[in-house]
C-alpha cells in the first residue's frame, strides 16, 4: 500500500488556497485602490419667462475610488443653449477655480478626497432648443472622468462587495497571512493612506490620548481628517488645560508627516494648529501656519478666521 506524505498534500493544499485567494484579492485591491473621477446630470424641464427661455442643469462631481484624485479639471458645454450664470457648491471644503464665458464654463480643483463632491448648477437660455444633457469634459492626475447614473453606481457599489464577502467568509485565516505578507513586502511608503479613522486612532493612541482611540475606532462611520481636526482642536482648546491643547499638537503635527492628506483637509489642519498656537501664546507660529493655510483654503481660511473668536482677539 502506497504511504501518504500528509504534511506534503496539506502544504500542496494550503499553497494552492492561497494562490487562488491570493490571485483574487489583489485583482479586486488592483481594481477598485484607486481614484475614480465620476459625474452625472439632472436637467430640469425647461420653462419660458416673459422675455426668454431658461433651463437649469445640475452636474454632480465626485470620487468614488479609495485613493486620493488630484490635478482635477473639467469643461462644460450647453451648444446651442449659451450659460447665463453658474454656480459651484459642496458640502466639503473644496476650493474651485472657474473661468467661464457663455459658452463653455472651465473648472478645476486640486484634489478630491474619496467619497467627497461637488455641484455646478447653471442656468442657460437659448432662442432655440437646449441639449438633454450637457458636454462635460473631467480628467484627473492619471485618470478620465467617467459618466455614470444611479443604478450604475448601485451596481458598481454591489459588484465591489461581493467579491471580498466571498473571499473573507470561506478563507478568513487564510487571507490574514497573506495581507500581513503583502504589506511585508510592499510596504505602506513614505505616507500611509488607508482608512482615515484607524490613523487617527494610531496616533492618538501614541500621544496617549486612548480613550479618544477606542472612541473612535468604535464609530460606525468613517470620519474625515479635517472634521476629526476641528472637533479634536475645539474640544482641546474649549478644556482649557495646557497639556490637553499640547497633546492634540503634536497629534495634529504628526498627522500631517505621516498620512497622506488631501489638499483642502491639509489647509483645515493648519488652521487648527495655527488657533493651538494662538491659545499657546506662539504668535509667529501661529501666523506661520496661517500662512501655509492660506497656499491651500485662502477663501475658507478667511471666512474661518471671521468668525473664529480666538482671532477677533
Amino acid at each position: 500500500m502506497k504511504n501518504i506524505n500528509w504534511t506534503q498534500s496539506i502544504l500542496s493544499a494550503v499553497i494552492t488556497i492561497i494562490v487562488t485567494v491570493g490571485g483574487g484579492m489583489i485583482l479586486f485591491n488592483l481594481q477598485t485602490d484607486k481614484p475614480t473621477l465620476n459625474f452625472h446630470t439632472e436637467k430640469i424641464l425647461p420653462f419660458k419667462s416673459q422675455k426668454e427661455n431658461l433651463n437649469i442643469y445640475h452636474i454632480k462631481f465626485e470620487n468614488l475610488g479609495n485613493k486620493l484624485a488630484e490635478e482635477i479639471v473639467g469643461e462644460i458645454n450647453l451648444y446651442p443653449a449659451n450659460i447665463k450664470e453658474v454656480n459651484f457648491s459642496s458640502d466639503f471644503p473644496i476650493d474651485i477655480q472657474t473661468e467661464n464665458d457663455s459658452l463653455k464654463i472651465k473648472f478645476s480643483t486640486k484634489s478630491l478626497n474619496p467619497k467627497e463632491s461637488f455641484k455646478a448648477s447653471i442656468l442657460a437660455i437659448s432662442n432655440v432648443n437646449f441639449p438633454d444633457e450637457p458636454k462635460v469634459k473631467l480628467r484627473g492626475k492619471g485618470i478620465i472622468g467617467e459618466k455614470i447614473n444611479n443604478e450604475n453606481k448601485n451596481e458598481e457599489k454591489d459588484e465591489k462587495n461581493e467579491l471580498p464577502i466571498i473571499l473573507l467568509v470561506s478563507f478568513a485565516s487564510v487571507l490574514s497571512l497573506l495581507t500581513r505578507g503583502i504589506i511585508k513586502n510592499q510596504g505602506i511608503g513614505i505616507k500611509h493612506s488607508d482608512d482615515q479613522n484607524k490613523i487617527i486612532a494610531f496616533l492618538y493612541g501614541i500621544h496617549n490620548l486612548d480613550k479618544q482611540a477606542e472612541k473612535l475606532l468604535s464609530l460606525p462611520n468613517k470620519l474625515s481628517y479635517w472634521s476629526e481636526s476641528d472637533r479634536l482642536t475645539s474640544n482641546a482648546i474649549n478644556s482649557d488645560k495646557k497639556e490637553q491643547v499640547e497633546k492634540v499638537k503634536n497629534v495634529l503635527t504628526d498627522l500631517l508627516s505621516y498620512a497622506k492628506i488631501a489638499d483642502s483637509s491639509r489647509g483645515i489642519i493648519y488652521y487648527n494648529l495655527a488657533r493651538v498656537e494662538k491659545y499657546l501664546g506662539n504668535e509667529d507660529k501661529s501666523t506661520e501656519y496661517i500662512e501655509k493655510s492660506k497656499e491651500e483654503i485662502p477663501k475658507l481660511l478667511e471666512t474661518r478666521m471671521k468668525i473664529d473668536p480666538i482671532f477677533k482677539n
